[in-house]
């Protein structure tokens, strides 16, 4: 059986962007981490693109959510100063 997808909001799309990338952080393949100095730390090039791989899944995802929330503050919006205009 097939279920639809529910649409996401901002939030959980942040989240799952800030989880990606916290997961490519953690893994050496991905990220190296200089005992050094944090300004040696760097992407791999593996790293470069599975950042790449992620954010093109993930942005369009808050694309849409964005999209979604003004859609719904134009409808707000709408909706209260109709209501307001009925009560004058």
């Amino acid at each position: 059986m097939i279920h639809e997808l529910k649409e996401l909001s901002q939030k959980e799309v942040m989240l799952m962007i800030e989880g990606a990338l916290e997961v490519i952080v953690k893994n050496e393949d991905y990220f190296y981490q200089s005992g050094v100095d944090k300004k040696f730390s760097k992407l791999t090039p593996m790293g470069l693109e599975m950042v790449g791989k992620s954010m093109t899944a993930l942005l369009p995802l808050l694309a849409v959510a964005h999209e979604q929330d003004l859609i719904e503050k134009a409808k707000k919006i709408t909706f209260d100063t109709l209501s307001k205009e009925d009560v004058q």
